[in-house]
């Protein structure tokens, strides 16, 4: 006599307390299937994630219930406020002077961290010496020219493929 299990660690527990148990006496269960399906397959997955938005999110100039239309503009304010932290001309004239200076030690991350910004905004306000460029270049050739021809060949058909994606050919 067997018993009828859905889960399996359900069937673990019945054959450990079967087999302790006298061939007679067997624990027998009777379980019938959930009433809720499990997600085993990708259409109940996406189904089950399926969130419908909050009841605030339609509610527009203070009513009290739900309007929501097509020709409407619903505006979710961002997440976070933005950052009260705002670089005078000054800083970003000394910003763009240590850079020039030594773009070793003054790191597009070390001069973000310095001065409390994203590393997009020092890209965007400095650059680095033409030297450090060619440096920097030379470093990745002399890494480049280690490589064997079939990664070489990945590398350039990514290139390639990469280029076709944003110029809409594929």
């Amino acid at each position: 006599m067997e018993a009828i299990v859905t889960r399996p660690a359900v069937s673990g527990c019945c054959r450990a307390v079967s087999a302790s148990r006298t061939a007679s006496s067997r624990l027998r269960l009777n379980t019938t299937p959930s009433a809720a399906r499990q997600q085993s397959t990708t259409s109940r997955t996406k189904k089950a994630l399926i969130v419908p938005p909050h009841a605030t999110f339609f509610k527009l100039n203070g009513s009290s219930g739900p309007r929501h239309t097509t020709d409407q503009i619903i505006f979710n304010p961002p997440s976070s406020a933005p950052s009260p932290h705002h670089l005078t001309k000054a800083d970003i004239e000394e910003l763009r002077r240590l850079r020039a200076a030594d773009p070793v030690a003054n790191s597009v991350q070390n001069l973000a961290r310095r001065y409390r910004c994203s590393k997009l905004f020092i890209l965007m306000c400095c650059r680095a010496p033409q030297d450090h460029k060619d440096k920097i270049q030379a470093a990745e050739d002399a890494v480049k020219s280690r490589w064997g021809p079939r990664r070489r060949q990945a590398r350039e058909e990514r290139a390639r493929r990469m280029g076709m994606l944003f110029s809409g050919e594929l």
